[in-house]
Formats: structure tokens, C-alpha cells, sequence
């Protein structure tokens, strides 16, 4: 009894790993997954595969499949992917920033949890890249900016980085877009131990720039 649970145990690990896999390269997942259950078919009607097997294995990894797709496809009914249109038009957000600052020259991006979108309450996470260096805010402020509203962009290259698929494993499936630091206001400032570390890493970085540049 103990041979078949592990096998029904690591088959189901293996197939939340695969699921994970499959936000990335889905196509190629489908392709690979098609294949190898035709080939376990044949086994099995060859009987050169046990069924029960099989059975074993197979079950569990499709459902750790299904399990993990379902979890990170679904969106509460509030999700602003169901209520929002990615128009890249101007459009008013209200949230709070969970990440880190995200600095390069010229541009510094961040995650943020939203709370509303023109006035329409909201929940999900937006990433969020502002055109300018001057920005003031950090983790855990809660923030009101005005930006243009984008779905991430797809490469058709084959094997090529998916970069809507990355933002989709981490729960992100609009990009804001920010002309400048004036269009942020800030509501509420954050505290807390991270928010400690990123002005520590602030102060560094001005100390940096300051003493390179003068």
C-alpha cells in the first residue's frame, strides 16, 4: 500500500511543477503532454504498461496540473481583470505598492495591489513603470496616479522570454504606464521593516550618486 501512495504522491508533485511550466511555454507543454499520453495509450493497449500503473500516475498529475492552472487563472469576482479594458488610454488608480523599487536609469517600476480604478473598487496587482527617476514614493504607500493602462506584450519568437506569462505567474496581467513622478500623489505613507530597508538602500544609493557626481 505504501509503493502506491508515493507513486500517487510524487506524480501529483510532479504535476503542480508541470503546471507551473505550462504558464510559460504552453504550447509547447501541449505538445509534450499529447505525445506522452499517446505513447502511454499504445503501452498500455500493447501491454507493455500496466494500467493500474498507469493509472496510478497519470490521474494525480493531471489533476496537480489542473489544480495549480485553475489557482493562478482565477479571478474573484472584484478582479479588475473583469471589469477593466486594457485601452491604453489615461485612466485614475487608487493602491498600495508591495514591492520593492525597481530602479533604472530614467524609469523606476514597482508592483502595486489595486483598490480602485476610476472610482470602481477593485482587487488584483498592476505593474507599474513610471518615465522618470524623481520618484518619491516607496513600499507600502498608498498611492493615487494617472497612467495609461496596458496588457503585457507577448514575444512571437520561438523559445523566446515570455514576459506576459512571467507577470501572469506572479499574479499580474495589466501594466501601468506613468509619464512622470508629478502624477503621483501620495495618500498614506508606509512603515514596517521593509519599508526600513528600501530607504536604507535609498539613502545609499543618493550617497552613491552624490559622490560620483560631484
Amino acid at each position: 500500500m505504501k509503493k502506491p501512495l508515493i507513486v500517487i504522491t510524487l506524480s501529483y508533485i510532479s504535476g503542480l511543477f508541470l503546471g507551473h511550466g505550462f504558464l510559460y511555454f504552453a504550447y509547447t507543454f501541449i505538445v509534450l503532454l499529447t505525445l506522452l499520453l499517446t505513447g502511454a495509450v499504445l503501452l498500455v493497449r500493447s501491454d507493455r504498461l500496466d494500467s493500474r500503473r498507469f493509472g496510478f500516475a497519470a490521474v494525480p498529475c493531471l489533476m496537480g496540473i489542473m489544480l495549480y492552472i485553475t489557482a493562478t487563472l482565477y479571478f474573484p469576482p472584484d478582479h479588475y481583470t473583469r471589469h477593466i479594458t486594457p485601452d491604453r488610454t489615461v485612466h485614475d488608480v487608487t493602491g498600495r505598492i508591495v514591492s520593492p523599487l525597481d530602479r533604472d536609469p530614467g524609469r523606476v517600476a514597482f508592483i502595486m495591489r489595486t483598490e480602485q480604478v476610476d472610482g470602481v473598487p477593485v482587487s488584483g496587482r498592476m505593474r507599474v513603470s513610471v518615465r522618470d527617476a524623481q520618484v518619491e514614493t516607496g513600499y507600502g504607500d498608498s498611492i493615487r496616479l494617472q497612467g495609461r493602462l496596458f496588457e503585457p506584450g507577448v514575444f512571437k519568437n520561438p523559445g523566446g522570454f515570455d514576459y506576459r506569462a512571467y507577470l501572469a505567474k506572479r499574479t499580474i496581467y495589466l501594466t501601468v504606464s506613468v509619464s512622470s513622478a508629478a502624477k503621483i500623489e501620495i495618500i498614506r505613507r508606509g512603515n514596517g521593516i521593509f519599508r526600513t530597508i528600501q530607504d536604507w538602500r535609498e539613502r545609499i544609493r543618493r550617497s552613491f550618486l552624490a559622490s560620483t557626481t560631484g
